[in-house]
């Protein structure tokens, strides 16, 4: 009898990691082809580590979009990212902004993620989940422009917050725009949160500070009352030098823990993601909310293993697939 081939089970988990993913597609009416570019330049990414995660917006539920996260680990892998985005058309300044920030963690930790809708790749983001001091979060976010401004209300934040660092940080970079360069991008921070309802009241005092109207979190926790006192996590983003909205986070959410008042059609699809992952929670789940506008409702949910007891994990920032 021949001997099994050494490649063999790395190839099963390969085609085991595409047919999961095709079974997502198909069931968010997706091409398939919308998704080659990225099981040709990630298999080992697809083989080995793929979560899967479906957003929706409120005034958009029949336009879902797939979310796929994996972890770069490496110069080498920073630099097939860097690639990757740089045949997106994404500018040579942004490149370096990512390749610059990595290496200042060495490359270790690297988050990237493709948003996909129905006309293919048209989002993307990299999220660095390394702590850094929040001076130095600022001066990052100086070296690119952010007015003084935005970078107070930072600060303000990480004290209303009693942290003293960030523990995530990146760019969302929109590759639909028509714009040259391949459009806007956002930088992102995230602060991290114990489990308890303490953590519940800075995170509202720390969105106030933000510019988020009371309204607006008022929102929240209507929304989602059976979300209150578990870890979570709030997210600043800052578009244009200026704070644009606030994200919150929440770990291994019960599908009935959903926010209310979303479209039937978002809970039957996380509840494909569940069924495909055999799971009854979500492994996140989160809001944005823009500081100018009514807020986006988000249904997400990672398709990985399951999340960590330790509240300070991060599964990374799901709300990257909102907007």
């Amino acid at each position: 009898m021949a001997e099994p081939s050494p490649t063999g089970a790395p190839i099963d988990a390969l085609f085991r990691g595409a047919a999961r993913l095709g079974l997502m597609l198909g069931a968010l009416d997706l091409p398939w082809p919308s998704v080659t570019p990225l099981v040709a330049a990630f298999p080992a990414e697809l083989r080995d580590e793929l979560d899967l995660g479906v957003a929706l917006a409120d005034d958009a539920p029949d336009a879902p979009r797939l979310w796929l996260r994996t972890t770069v680990q490496g110069k080498a892998g920073t630099f097939r990212v860097a690639r990757f985005l740089e045949e997106r058309g994404v500018p040579e300044d942004r490149l370096r902004r990512l390749l610059v920030t990595a290496n200042r963690f060495a490359h270790r930790h690297l988050l990237f993620l493709l948003g996909v809708g129905s006309q293919g790749i048209c989002r993307a983001a990299w999220v660095l989940r390394q702590p850094l001091a929040l001076p130095h979060a600022r001066g990052w976010l100086q070296d690119d422009g952010v007015d003084l401004d935005a970078r107070a209300r930072v600060e303000r934040v990480g004290q209303v917050l009693e942290r003293q660092d960030v523990h995530a940080l990146g760019e969302q970079l929109d590759l639909g725009s028509p714009a040259p360069g391949g459009g806007a991008h956002r930088h992102l921070l995230y602060f991290s949160q114990p489990a308890h309802g303490a953590s519940w009241s800075r995170m509202e005092q720390a969105s106030l500070a933000a510019g988020l109207p009371a309204a607006q979190w008022a929102s929240v926790e209507a929304r989602m009352p059976q979300l209150i006192g578990r870890a979570a996590r709030l997210g600043l983003e800052l578009h244009a030098g200026e704070v644009a909205a606030v994200r919150l986070e929440v770990e291994d959410v019960p599908a009935a823990g959903l926010p209310a008042g979303l479209a039937p059609v978002v809970t039957q699809r996380v509840g494909v993601l569940l069924d495909l992952a055999g799971r009854e929670h979500l492994d996140l789940a989160g809001l944005r909310l823009p500081l100018l506008g009514p807020g986006e409702g988000i249904a997400w949910s990672l398709v990985g293993p399951a999340p960590a007891s330790d509240a300070t994990t991060d599964r990374s920032p799901p709300d990257l697939a909102t907007n």
